[in-house]
């Protein structure tokens, strides 16, 4: 005796499944897509503020001058000038 195979509509979880589909692509698009954007854009401005900090620490390290430097610059010469060595 053969037995008929269940048709779609009679299994239990048929109306769920595209009901399911659609609560977890609205959780994805409305929760997910938000947050890994918000962390894209959180990141590319600290990764924007290190890069300006750095090019206008680099642009005026000219005028930065370290104890060394100040001391060889007021160097003219003599032999008796102090060197402060802050180590």
């Amino acid at each position: 005796m053969q037995h008929p195979e269940p048709s779609i509509a009679s299994t239990p979880n048929a109306p769920r499944r595209p009901l399911a589909k659609i609560v977890r692509l609205a959780i994805l698009l409305l929760i997910v897509i938000p947050l890994v954007g918000f962390f894209l854009i959180v990141g590319l401005v600290v990764v924007v503020a290190v890069a300006a900090i750095a090019l206008v620490l680099w642009v005026f390290r000219i005028f930065v001058r370290t104890p060394r430097r100040m001391a060889e610059a007021s160097n003219d010469g003599r032999e008796n000038v102090r060197v402060i060595d802050r180590r």
